[in-house]
């Protein structure tokens, strides 16, 4: 195993070594990839742990650490009960080997409190860059946690890590930190008074489809419409997030509701007398087909859907003419109304009368266009208009129609 530093003064990395000295400098501390130099428990170890193979930079000398991994110094057993936190650190020693320079992995005892200790932080004579605190408690051969404090290098300005303690000593202005566990962004930012701080930025966090469980709803915490508390609990992979405010009274449902996508976009809209309902999809069913049609099966030439999200109902169904021929309107020419299907599940029937355009295809494979309207108690009716002339000329069997629209759940 070895610990082979580029960068020091007086030497140049060879060709095989200087592009990633090369793409690394210009950073604080830095691995190169998310396993480089990661600290893991040794097995069977008393109070030790091991540093992975990998790249690491540092006070402009990159470090290779190959043939490990690598055993870190054990840590010694606490003199009393309670537990010490160690530091598990990559040391840059300039004055190293007659000054040409050294690398090492070091041990730093610390105290009891889950923070960095104080450590060598002067480049171009020892400088540390922190890669794990180690608890080790009394009595214990196993170390009871280990925090990783690696920054895994990204494009300038942009980094990794795995704890938040590591931003302890990533405290520079305009620096972008993304936590990988708790999936948080930070931001170095200063104010106009000149004082430096962490923004805190979880718009990553709401990336989940909306389901059942995201809809978080706020509970009054004395009467109806007075105060409530959010309790917010994402869940990972959505893609929206919704919650409601409280309700008003005992009966009546919450009246506005706000949606944070996954970009941290806010929306606002209002659900009268309705509650959010799981987004679900319903195939070939919730929908009945009226007399001389057919839905929802191989008859009709394909399958039918309706789905929920939200307040907003999706449609697409598909009804073909099993008997009868379609009747004309003797004075227009155009087909008297006639009723195509029903929408059954009354989750998903209009607030209002919708009306919507339609296609149908002919027995001669001629696409023609038409127009109906949804009633609001989910029927859909072909009206006795000119656009839907064409229709009567159908014989009975021949056309299908397709009806894709959305429109506000009742």
């Amino acid at each position: 195993m070895a610990l082979t530093p580029y960068g020091f003064p007086q030497t140049l990395p060879p060709s095989n070594a200087f592009w990633r000295w090369f793409s690394l400098a210009g950073s604080q501390y830095v691995v190169n990839d998310v396993n480089d130099l990661k600290v893991a428990i040794k097995s069977g170890g008393t109070r030790q742990v091991t540093v992975a193979n990998g790249w690491a930079q540092g006070g402009a000398v990159a470090v290779n650490v190959s043939g490990g991994p690598v055993d870190a110094p054990q840590m010694t057993d606490p003199p009393a009960a309670g537990s010490i936190y160690w530091l598990i650190g990559l040391m840059r020693d300039w004055t190293a080997n007659s000054g040409a320079g050294g690398a090492s992995i070091v041990a730093i005892s610390g105290t009891s409190s889950r923070a960095i200790p104080t450590r060598d932080r002067n480049p171009g004579t020892k400088d540390v860059q922190p890669l794990a605190l180690v608890k080790i408690t009394k009595g214990s051969a196993t170390p009871t946690e280990v925090v990783d404090l690696r920054v895994v290098a990204g494009e300038k300005g942009t980094y990794t890590i795995f704890d938040d303690l590591a931003l302890s000593y990533l405290a520079f202005p305009g620096i972008v930190v993304y936590n990988a566990n708790s999936r948080v962004t930070w931001q170095r930012l200063v104010n106009s008074s000149g004082t430096a701080y962490w923004q805190k930025r979880e718009f990553d966090k709401l990336d989940s489809i909306v389901t059942q469980s995201n809809v978080v709803r706020m509970a009054p915490t004395g009467s109806y419409g007075t105060g409530g508390q959010l309790s917010v609990n994402a869940t990972p992979g959505s893609e929206s997030f919704y919650f409601q405010t409280p309700q008003a009274s005992s009966s009546q449902n919450a009246p506005v509701v706000f949606n944070v996508n996954k970009d941290g976009l806010i929306t606002v809209g209002t659900l009268p007398n309705r509650n959010i309902t799981e987004a679900s999809i319903l195939k070939n069913s919730g929908v009945s087909e009226k007399a001389n049609w057919d839905v929802g099966s191989a008859a009709s030439g394909g399958d039918s859907y309706l789905w929920r999200s939200g307040d907003m109902i999706y449609v697409r169904v598909i009804a073909r003419r099993t008997g009868g021929d379609i009747v004309s309107d003797s004075t227009s020419g155009a087909v008297n109304d006639f009723d195509v299907f029903k929408i059954t599940a009354s989750d998903y029937q209009p607030r209002f009368l919708h009306t919507c355009d339609f296609k149908y295809y002919s027995g001669s494979d001629q696409t023609f266009g038409g127009e109906g309207h949804f009633n609001t108690d989910g029927t859909f009716t072909v009206l006795s208009l000119a656009p839907n002339a064409n229709l009567a000329k159908q014989p009975s069997g021949t056309p299908s129609l397709i009806v894709s629209t959305s429109f506000p759940a009742s």
